[in-house]
């Protein structure tokens, strides 16, 4: 079956080059993965990050909730290059109607 690895990673910890601790730091790490230690942590911190998103901040529980709805400040961008394009079109208007205006 699936025998690969789907996601791999690696740890290291920074330290000056020719550190006398440095091997100590490896095979640390390396008796932490073995352990799984980190694969723990990581799916702890994950399950934390799910329950915050899907918690009341007030009583705790978990709320189930859709897609919320579209408000102004979705669409503030699209209001932006629309007012933009405006007046351009302005600013072209002004100067065409000066340009045409001097040729009469």
């Amino acid at each position: 079956m699936g025998r690969q690895s789907f996601f791999p990673q690696g740890y290291g910890i920074a330290c000056p080059s020719g550190a006398g601790y440095r091997e100590h730091f490896d095979i640390l790490l390396e008796r932490m993965v073995e352990a799984g230690l980190v694969e723990k942590w990581k799916t702890d911190e994950i399950l934390t990050l799910n329950r915050r998103r899907h918690s009341s901040p007030s009583t705790g529980e978990i709320v189930r909730k859709g897609p919320g709805a579209i408000t102004i400040t979705h669409l503030q961008g699209a209001f932006f290059i629309y007012v933009i394009g405006g007046g351009l079109a302005l600013l072209v208007l002004m100067i065409e109607g000066c340009a045409n205006g001097r040729k009469a």
